[in-house]
């Protein structure tokens, strides 16, 4: 291969692949064998049989001979060595192309499919910071992760695992390139000798979380497919697509639940079981065959029938093919010696990587023996913890053991395979960054309504809980206005309160229920955004489309109880529900700004109080307008209580001419107001400091609010992405 060739990720060769993987030293896997044995190239298959024929035999032998053993792993590494020097074709990951269906529908990865993942030397840090805006001085800068490097192959199993504070789940999300904003990072991530980038690793891999986020409303087989619109290629038809995700039923043992709901949101219909939904998370992350698989404790929170039945479907994606890193805590002794690999941390450093069947023994070895009938897992744990009470003596037993490791025959074969894959890497050039998505903004966009309006229509009752709720506030509200005469200043002044009320009670209901209905949803949209499937403009834009109208339906059940209540006229209704339904756009955004740019639910109803309020002692009734200082006025022009009452009291007391004024003893008049006879409405809402006639451009105004609220929602929802 000549150094000018680049090697890309999207051109397939298995040439060399073998004798990275000669130097392992977990033969003692049949899975891994199998993989192994697929892997190898036919001149050095045809070279590994003797005389007599008989290559298992042969290999048989090897193995009982512990020093012929030692001899041939030497001499395996100098032949990796050597091929590195001067290799025959390039070792290349593939990213299936939309003309590949096989590979993509597939569910045995092909060998060209399979991928061997290293890293080298990843360090993490925290940033210094200030403490106490700076009265403190810096915080001192701190290690998370220490020169860390690793490697799992195809057909293995890889647990990570070590006390808590370790470095473990800082080490997955590390080599995922998430969470990673407030930290500094270092080193190299590999997949069969290429570099790797987030977009390329996004294309390559799938990541089953510890915690399982669904849409409560669908059902498992609208979650599966709806998953396969986004993340399978869009060279698939429809039809394949849906094939897939009848496979994937079967595969993960799903298809006596495909009808049923993940959750409810009620709890009245009884959803899938969490193991069933561990099986599930699975089942998004395999539906496009990833070559890699990332698993963060996917065991945490199950029983131990339901902790063994996940890592079988592990087990089974590992015989397949696919390469499977996993952090576990805990693990149960069954589920342990279903690991074919095993990495122990302590305080961010590789304390052991290896078969997980020798760890015994190395352990053995450093001097720490484990008692017979005591989990191996917890034996580890407790072997590498930092006591409390004795930090520096724990410290030195652990130095001690990652010492023996370093020095050891695998530990050095480690090393050496890795620093042959960066010798490797050195002869391509960097890949360039691709689009993690699978299918255009369109298809996005159509798949994401289609969600949220199958979830609206299945919670359909709390849609009518809303508009009978309405209807009711409507009524006790709206009964302390009836018989009011308007055409005494004491009955518009009424009027007005009540129409102030009516914007009153659309803002605060309707901002409260979208930070509560949004916010939630956007745990999920980092999860999936992150897996490639949609882009942050399409999420916001279909939440908004298909929530604003289930918004206006309950709205304007309490409006038409409310106005006819207050005993106005039906000829000027027509523009009230106009107005009505611009104020509802506009609160709405409003909501959706503030649940995008905070982190919890809770947050942005304690934050809605704070920000609406002064909003709302502008809006024209509490205050004159005329009255604020000069400084404070144009503040109004963001209010949208200003805008919706100026317009609602202008299309109410337009061609009003004579208003009684039944004046009181030692009533002052004021300026405007010359006598105790009638006034017109021009004149009522001058009082204000409102508007007549302006009612059209208020109306624009509050739209044009709404389409500032959600640029800026939008942009700090893109942040807040970024940051992650």
């Amino acid at each position: 291969m000549s150094g000018s060739e680049p090697k890309n990720l999207s051109v397939s060769s298995s040439t060399g692949s073998s004798s990275d993987e000669s130097v392992s030293s977990s033969t003692g896997s049949s899975r891994r064998k199998n993989i192994v044995d697929d892997q190898t190239n036919p001149s050095e298959a045809a070279t590994a049989k003797d005389g007599t024929g008989k290559a298992e035999d042969a290999a048989t032998k090897d193995v009982d001979n512990k020093k012929g053993t030692e001899d041939d792993e030497k001499n395996k590494i100098t032949k990796k060595e050597d091929l590195n020097e001067k290799p025959s074709a390039p070792v290349r990951i593939t990213i299936p192309r939309a003309d590949d269906l096989a590979s993509l529908l597939s569910v045995n990865l092909r060998t060209d499919d399979r991928i061997k993942f290293s890293w080298s030397k990843i360090t993490v840090s925290t940033r210094p910071g200030l403490k106490m805006c700076g009265l403190r001085g810096k915080t001192p800068k701190k290690e998370i992760l220490k020169e860390v490097s690793g490697v799992v192959r195809p057909g293995e199993i890889l647990a990570i695992m070590g006390a808590d504070g370790s470095g473990k789940s800082t080490l997955l999300n590390t080599l995922l390139f998430r969470n990673m904003g407030k930290l500094e990072v270092s080193g190299t991530r590999i997949a069969n000798n290429a570099l790797v980038t987030p977009n390329n690793l996004t294309a390559l891999s799938g990541y089953v979380q510890q915690d399982d986020l669904f849409i409560l409303g669908l059902t498992v087989r609208e979650h599966l497919c709806f998953q396969a619109m986004v993340r399978m290629h869009c060279g698939l038809s429809k039809e394949e697509k849906w094939e897939r995700v009848e496979e994937v039923l079967d595969e993960l043992e799903l298809r006596d639940v495909q009808h049923t709901l993940i959750s409810s949101a009620s709890n009245e219909v009884e959803g899938i079981s969490g193991g069933e939904k561990k099986r599930l998370s699975f089942a998004c992350e395999v539906l496009t065959s990833p070559s890699l698989l990332f698993c963060d404790e996917p065991t945490s929170g199950l029983d131990s029938h339901m902790a063994s039945s996940v890592i079988d479907v592990m087990v089974k994606l590992a015989e397949q093919g696919r390469t499977v890193l996993t952090t576990i805590h805990q693990p149960s002794s069954l589920i342990f010696s279903k690991m074919d690999q095993l990495m122990l941390m302590s305080e961010g450093r590789t304390i052991y990587l290896g078969p997980a069947s020798n760890a015994l023994l190395f352990f053995n070895k450093c001097g720490f023996e484990c008692p017979s009938n005591y989990n191996p897992a917890d034996f580890f744990i407790d072997a590498l913890a930092i006591n409390p009470a004795d930090p520096e003596r724990s410290r030195k037993k652990v130095e001690k053991i990652a010492t023996k490791f370093k020095e050891s025959r695998v530990g050095i074969d480690l090393d050496n395979e890795i620093e042959n894959d960066l010798k490797y890497l050195a002869l391509s050039e960097e890949t360039v960054s691709r689009s993690p998505y699978k299918v255009s903004w369109a298809t996005q966009f159509i798949a994401l309504c289609w969600r949220n309006a199958t979830n609206v229509r299945r919670g359909g009752w709390i849609v009518l809980v809303r508009v009978l709720t309405n209807m009711l506030t409507a009524i006790s509200f709206g009964s302390l206005y009836m018989g009011i005469d308007s055409s005494t200043l004491s009955g518009a002044v009424s009027i007005n309160g009540g129409l102030f009320l009516l914007v009153a009670v659309l803002a605060f209901s309707n901002i409260f229920l979208t930070i509560n209905v949004f916010n939630p949803e956007i745990k999920i949209f980092f999860r999936e955004h992150f897996s490639g499937m949609y882009r942050v403009d399409t999420f916001y834009l279909a939440k908004v489309i298909i929530d604003l109208p289930i918004s206006l339906v309950s709205n304007i059940a309490f409006l038409l109880v409310f106005y006819a209540l207050l005993g106005l006229s039906w000829v000027k209704f027509p523009v009230v529900l106009v107005i009505v339904i611009c104020t509802v756009i506009s609160v709405s955004s409003f909501g959706f700004m503030i649940a995008s740019i905070v982190a919890t639910v809770d947050v942005g109803l304690a934050l809605t109080p704070m920000m609406v309020m002064p909003l709302m002692l502008l809006g024209g009734l509490f205050i004159s307008i005329n009255a604020l200082p000069p400084y404070t006025k144009p503040v109004r022009f963001i209010s949208f209580f200003f805008f919706a009452f100026e317009a609602l009291t202008s299309n109410q007391w337009e061609d009003t001419q004579g208003i009684s004024l039944h004046c009181p003893k030692n009533f002052s008049i004021t300026a405007n107001i010359t006598d105790c006879g009638t006034v017109d409405g021009a004149e009522l809402l001058h009082q204000q400091g409102l508007e007549m006639g302006h009612k059209w451009i208020d109306a624009g105004a509050l739209l044009v609010l709404a389409i500032l609220f959600q640029i800026i929602g939008f942009i700090g929802l893109s942040i807040r992405a970024r940051k992650r």
